[in-house]
């Protein structure tokens, strides 16, 4: 398996095999904490071998700072099929995310497991307004 985009955004679709991606980001301002981010989305490329034929599963956590586990936990359960004339295939993975819950400012990391294995780990910075220069 090859990754070649992962990222958190506001938006992201599909069309024709074409990931579309809009508005990507790392950080999040906000006037008060907790806050409440009303939607946004994690976009994932990959493309697979022929040794990957078959069922796999994505893991998908947020961690603040500390490491704890965030309340997101997502598990994508798929099934690599490539076409004998083709020598890899790609595949989008678009996770929508609704009221994604920040309890303090601070540093998260989205940890994408693959198959149990650790592929990447995508930041997103929390910030109050009053802490960001101007």
């Amino acid at each position: 398996m090859h990754l070649f985009i992962a990222t958190l955004c506001d938006q992201a679709t599909e069309s024709s095999g074409k990931l579309f991606i809009l508005g990507s980001f790392d950080t999040i301002r906000t006037q008060s904490f907790p806050m409440v981010h009303k939607e946004c989305t994690l976009a994932l490329r990959m493309t697979f071998d022929h040794d990957e034929i078959g069922k796999h599963k994505i893991e998908i956590k947020m961690l603040d700072e500390d490491g704890r586990l965030g309340s997101t936990v997502m598990n994508l359960d798929f099934e690599v099929k490539i076409p004998d004339y083709l020598l890899q295939v790609g595949q989008n993975f678009i996770v929508n995310i609704e009221s994604l819950r920040l309890a303090k400012p601070g540093n998260y990391t989205w940890v994408v497991n693959y198959d149990r294995q650790r592929v990447t780990a995508i930041p997103l910075r929390a910030l109050l307004l009053s802490d960001t220069p101007t």
